[in-house]
């Protein structure tokens, strides 16, 4: 978006109408869903610059502009043309991808089966040897599954061979097909399962691990992850998911145990967060307590407390201390580790631009645990200030 800007103010103080720079702002506004802004553009372009509608590009963008429209015929028509005038000018073989992807889509949503069968051959000639065939094939699956045409789909992901960048998509995205559209468990097990033996690596064996969380297979999972942290024993994210699958599995004091070994050679503070909720639901809240109140004190000297990503992870550690506080009956520390979770949430508030915030701020049930603690019939006046005086 910074860059939409910075370009809208370069073209606004310009005396001389500038038409590749106005092409390119159109496909930034494209990129941001601005479409009716991009079509604005594009017609200040041509009246600019008349020979603009010699440049392949530019024809793609109106493709865009009109599937977005769904006038599905006029897009097919730009795409022709975009395509057509590749031949001639020089271009990108990102863009030819994207050309014939959105060509083909269009193809398939208008029925004209036959047309899109001898494009993507004409595609995959065209593209062939180069990172982009792949990805044309690629993307090419992913629009049919949304027109609902699955085995369309699979007979284009096989064609990704093992040698393609885009290989590990391809193999995700046929597991992906076999769960949840064929409901077939089996066979997006064995995706995962055929992937990892190709391919042994930490990323192979963590998709394989949480391959078998998913079918309700925690313990499978465990061997998967365990290799993967004999490949990289120091990945606090390889830590956290071993740390999870042993909770799922219910092997909680292994699980303990792995949290306090894995987090004496870190110190990750995620990790300690992780621990304490595992102490919470097994009811060792002093046990829970104390590792959160030790991290609140090592934060305060360790930790610049300005930085967002620490005022986040405080907001969560704050409301976790106080429901273990809440659990264990120390209702007046309750509602003060609540309170101060509300004011540091109001820090995190001042720092994140308006893009962010719609992202970031969830609600974080405070007023679920106030409730809780209301009806213990503890200071109901503050509990109910308190509530209504929360909303993330």
């Amino acid at each position: 978006m910074n860059a939409l800007r910075r370009l809208e103010t370069l073209l606004s103080n310009t005396s001389e109408p500038n038409s590749n720079a106005q092409l390119l702002m159109a496909q930034i506004q494209i990129k941001h869903g601005q479409f009716d802004r991009a079509r604005q553009t594009l017609e200040a372009c041509v009246s600019n610059d008349f020979k603009i509608r010699d440049d392949p590009v530019y024809h793609y963008i109106i493709a865009l502009v009109e599937k977005n429209s769904r006038n599905y015929s006029e897009a097919i028509k730009s795409l022709n043309t975009a395509l057509s005038l590749s031949k001639k000018e020089k271009v990108g073989l990102a863009d030819i991808a994207g050309m014939y992807v959105e060509l083909l889509d269009a193809l398939h949503f208008m029925q004209r089966t036959e047309e899109a069968e001898k494009l993507l051959e004409e595609a995959s000639e065209e593209l062939k040897g180069s990172p982009e065939e792949a990805r044309v094939l690629l993307l090419s699956a992913e629009h049919l599954i949304k027109r609902d045409n699955i085995q369309g789909a699979l007979d284009l992901l096989d064609k990704v061979s093992p040698s393609d960048s885009c290989y590990t998509e391809a193999m995700a995205k046929h597991a992906d097909i076999m769960l949840n559209y064929r409901r077939d468990k089996k066979a997006f097990l064995k995706c995962h399962e055929e992937f990892a033996e190709e391919n042994p690596s930490v990323s192979s064996y963590v998709a394989l691990g949480d391959a078998y969380m998913t079918v309700l297979e925690p313990d499978i999972a465990l061997k998967s992850y365990e290799k993967a942290l004999s490949l990289n024993p120091s990945d606090p994210v390889l830590i956290s998911k071993m740390g999870k699958a042993l909770v799922d599995t219910h092997y909680f004091k292994r699980a303990v145990n792995y949290y306090k070994e894995a987090i004496k050679t870190s110190n990750d503070a995620e990790l300690k967060l992780q621990l304490a909720e595992l102490h919470m639901n097994l009811r060792e809240y002093e046990k829970g307590e104390l590792i959160l109140l030790n991290e609140l004190e090592e934060e305060k000297s360790n930790v610049e407390k300005s930085d967002l990503t620490y005022l986040r992870f405080r907001t969560r550690l704050l409301v976790l201390l106080g429901q273990i506080q809440e659990k264990s009956g120390n209702i007046t520390f309750a509602l003060k580790s609540l309170k101060d979770a509300m004011e540091n949430q109001h820090r995190v508030r001042k720092r994140v631009t308006i893009e962010q915030s719609g992202e970031f701020f969830k609600k974080l049930h405070l007023n679920r645990y106030e409730f809780e603690i209301r009806k213990k019939d503890h200071s109901e006046e503050q509990a109910t200030c308190l509530c209504s005086s929360v909303s993330i």
